[in-house]
């Protein structure tokens, strides 16, 4: 059951009126059951070290398993009871009638050392074991696998084991937090001050209240996209919706994961264009909703070398290439990028040149710069050649 629903539930047997006469609750050590904890191989994540007053539900067909770790040779008596009351007792008020458990207690390797249905009152489970130390594992399930909406397990150890002020079982000269309860003992930075209690879990020098990533060391703090979460613990630093691990440009965001070259690292953060040796020339013009697009173009590659020139008009504004820096092509197909100037000022173009075969009314031409043109489409006059090196 989840933890909010065994909250839920435990909340609701307490806001019962508790029948006159009946006993106070335990007096032990409370805590509640932690979902899932359903069989030996997956029991509460929080072992019974100490004393404890365990509240429970159980839902059709579900069973609790809680791990008892003994430090100690020590005799243990586990008893389920009503949350109403320490023991099980007969109640006049149906309200509280006592749970119709059953108790199995188990050893390391999940061999059954002892069982019992109703040996408490009325149906209630009691079951005593004298055991050495070592792990234990204790179930309770409900007869014919009914809903049980609360129950309380009872767990008391005989002698009662070592010194724990914070009540987590651990003894107080071994704890790493003895004032918190923390029996997992969790400790992330090795620095021997429990997570429960440390104030800077990961070891940093940055305190967990203003640490970008609280449990993954990064005294930086480096947060590449500035979402509050650093980029040593962000699955996506540069935000743009792509998984690091997946991202072609890890910090910079390229949702497109365009790779002209194809050679694993995205346009938008590659600074050496894997060019291939061929020539494209040509020009004509484009139709677009913003009017023609006239464009003539120029380039080669050849050896390593790369030379060229573009120009393209579109309405009063003029394009003029300044640089060819790389050249990639690959059947029929051109991909050029370089500097440019945009009406005398400078930016970064990227031209793509596709040669369908002639007449060269079915060849493509497509640009867009980082100044924010972009013109593409289907020549409507004149000629594109693509030669291969």
């Amino acid at each position: 059951m989840p933890r909010a629903l065994i909250v839920a539930a435990l909340t609701v047997a307490a806001a019962l009126a508790v029948p006159a006469g009946a006993a106070a609750q335990s007096t032990l050590p409370p805590r509640v059951e932690t979902e899932p904890n359903d069989t030996l191989a997956s029991p509460d994540p929080v072992p019974v070290r100490s004393d404890a007053a365990i509240r429970g539900s159980i839902t059709a067909g579900d069973s609790d398993v809680f791990r008892l770790e003994l430090t100690q040779p020590a005799a243990v008596r586990l008893e389920t009871f009503a949350p109403d009351r320490p023991s099980c007792e007969p109640s006049a008020d149906p309200a509280f009638e006592d749970p119709d458990t059953l108790l199995a207690l188990f050893d390391a390797t999940g061999a059954a050392l002892a069982s019992n249905d109703d040996g408490g009152v009325e149906a209630c489970s009691v079951l005593t074991a004298d055991l050495a130390a070592g792990t234990y594992f204790a179930r309770v399930t409900t007869f014919g696998g009914a809903p049980l909406p609360a129950y309380t397990l009872e767990v008391d150890f005989t002698p009662d084991p070592v010194p724990s002020r914070d009540g987590d079982g651990i003894d107080d000269g071994a704890d790493n937090c003895p004032d918190v309860d923390n029996p997992q003992q969790e400790d992330l930075d090795s620095d021997g001050q429990g997570d429960a209690c440390d104030g800077d879990d990961d070891g940093d020098g940055v305190a967990d209240a203003t640490d970008n990533c609280a449990g993954v060391a990064n005294p930086a703090q480096a947060d590449n996209d500035a979402d509050g979460r650093g980029d040593d613990c962000d699955a996506d630093d540069d935000d743009d919706g792509i998984a690091d691990a997946q991202d072609n440009c890890a910090l910079h965001a390229n949702p497109d994961q365009r790779d002209t070259d194809e050679d694993g690292a995205g346009d938008a953060c590659d600074g050496a264009f894997d060019s291939t040796p061929g020539k494209a020339t040509g020009g004509g013009f484009v139709a677009t909703a913003g009017g023609p697009v006239h464009f003539s173009v120029s380039a080669k590659s050849d050896a390593g070398r790369l030379t060229g020139t573009c120009v393209m008009i579109s309405g009063r504004m003029r394009l003029r290439c300044v640089t060819v820096d790389g050249y990639l092509e690959a059947a029929g197909r051109v991909v050029l990028v370089g500097t440019a100037q945009v009406d005398g000022a400078p930016t970064r173009y990227r031209m793509e040149l596709e040669d369908r075969g002639e007449p060269g009314r079915a060849d493509t031409f497509a640009l867009e710069t980082d100044s924010g043109f972009s013109a593409a489409g289907t020549l409507a006059g004149g000629n594109l050649q693509v030669h291969h090196g």
